[in-house]
């Protein structure tokens, strides 16, 4: 598994949290949905935890916080197909178009989905994020 991974300077798991969540817009009643979080003593039940808690013990981190957003499309939490990506990206305009274009850019490199290979053959997207 390729992990990508930033530290933080925070006194404690809820500051890190709290900090994830300001980060990625997540308003503060929502944390509890869309955060996991490990640490020795506690851990969230969010998909794909067990897999960080490994990882995350086994460097001997105090803690590790994630964004654990269930997928949605158009108003419903299931998973949409590549097409139904493109016409969503398509219908958007003005800010919201440059919000999501500067989302799917900055998307690190090594996020090789096929949504993003839909993605860059619609729009042209191409990645600038990290590598």
């Amino acid at each position: 598994m390729e992990v990508l991974w930033a530290p933080l300077d925070v006194a404690t798991l809820n500051n890190a949290k709290q900090v994830l969540a300001a980060r990625e817009g997540i308003r503060d009643h929502n944390i509890q949905y869309s955060i996991g979080y490990w640490s020795p003593a506690a851990a969230s039940n969010h998909h794909g935890g067990a897999a960080i808690a490994q990882w995350a013990a086994a460097r001997g981190f105090e803690g590790a916080v994630w964004t654990a957003l269930k997928p949605r499309i158009n108003g419903e939490n299931r998973m949409p197909a590549e097409q139904e990506v493109i016409e969503h990206l398509d219908r958007l305009s003005g800010a919201a178009r440059d919000v999501a274009e500067e989302y799917v850019r900055l998307a690190p490199r090594q996020i090789a989905t096929s949504y993003r290979t839909a993605i860059e053959a619609a729009f042209g997207w191409t990645a600038a994020g990290l590598l």
